[in-house]
C-alpha cells in the first residue's frame, strides 16, 4: 500500500519551470539535442541501448557492448528565423550556424585468452569523447515603425509592476542579479534609467514603474536581441564487458 501511495505523489508532483519574460520562454520552449545521428534522431532515449558515443554521458557502462573500433563526427546545422509584427510593422533576423557538436574515438579491444579466463572480461573498450550538450545562440529584432506613442520601456514597466526600487538597484551590499525573483530586464532598465518609479504619497511603497515618454512624445521603438553560449563536455571513458553478462563502467 506504501508503495501506490509514493507512485501516486509523485503523479501528483507539478514541476514547472518560470520563464521571466516572453523572450526566456521562448529560449525556455526549444530543446536542444546534440549528438550522433542515431542519438539525435531517438530524442535522446540511447542510455539503455548503449554502443553509441553520445550515450556515454548517459551510461557509461553501454561502451562495453561494442565489438569493434569506431571513428565518429556528426556536424549540426542551427538555421533560425524570427518574423515580426509590431504596430503594421514587419522585421525579420535570421542566423545560420554549422560546426561539428560531436566527436569520438572508440577503441575496443579483446584481452588474450588466459586474462579474459581469469577476470571474465571478454571485451575492454576505452572512448574519448566531445559533445555539445547545449547551444544558447539566438538573436532577435523587431521594429515598431516611426512616430509611435509607446515603447519597448512601457512594456519593461508594465511588466516590473510594484517591484520596489530597492530591489532593483544595485548597492554595496545587494546585487539585484543575484535576486531570481528580479526580472533582469526590470534590474537593466531601473540601472540605466530606462523606467521610473512612482511611490504612493501617503506610504511611500512603489505604485508602479513607467516609461521615461512625456505626454504626446513619440519615439521610433525598437528591440534587438542576441545571446551566445554553449556548454561542451569532453570526457575519457572505460568499459569492460564481463562475460557478456556484466557492461562495468
Amino acid at each position: 500500500m506504501k508503495r501506490y501511495k509514493a507512485v501516486v505523489a509523485i503523479i501528483c508532483i507539478s514541476l514547472s519551470l518560470t520563464a521571466q519574460s516572453e523572450f526566456d520562454a521562448l529560449k525556455y520552449l526549444q530543446p536542444n539535442i546534440f549528438g550522433t545521428a542515431r542519438y539525435s534522431a531517438m530524442a535522446g532515449a540511447f542510455g539503455a541501448l548503449g554502443a553509441d558515443p553520445s550515450a556515454i554521458k548517459d551510461n557509461p557502462a553501454g561502451l562495453g557492448i561494442y565489438r569493434s573500433s569506431e571513428l565518429s563526427a556528426t556536424m549540426n546545422v542551427l538555421s533560425q528565423n524570427s518574423q515580426v509584427d509590431w504596430n503594421r510593422h514587419s522585421s525579420s533576423e535570421g542566423m545560420f550556424k554549422a560546426g561539428f557538436h560531436q566527436l569520438s574515438y572508440i577503441i575496443s579491444s579483446t584481452p588474450s585468452s588466459k586474462f579474459s579466463r581469469s577476470t571474465g572480461i571478454k571485451r575492454s573498450n576505452w572512448a574519448f569523447s566531445y559533445n555539445r550538450l547545449k547551444d544558447f545562440n539566438r538573436q532577435l529584432s523587431a521594429a515598431g515603425g516611426r512616430n509611435v506613442s509607446a515603447s519597448v520601456t512601457d512594456y519593461i514597466g508594465y511588466f516590473t509592476a510594484d517591484i520596489p526600487g530597492d530591489e532593483l538597484y544595485k548597492t554595496s551590499n545587494y546585487d539585484p542579479y543575484n535576486n531570481v525573483t528580479v526580472p533582469w530586464i526590470s534590474v537593466v532598465a531601473a540601472n540605466a534609467g530606462l523606467i521610473r518609479e512612482y511611490v504612493y504619497d501617503d506610504t511611500g511603497e512603489t505604485a508602479y514603474w513607467q516609461t521615461l515618454l512625456e505626454n504626446n512624445e513619440t519615439v521610433s521603438p525598437s528591440y534587438f536581441l542576441r545571446e551566445s553560449g554553449y556548454f561542451d563536455e569532453y570526457s575519457l571513458s572505460w568499459s569492460g564487458n564481463f562475460n557478456n553478462r556484466v557492461f562495468l563502467g
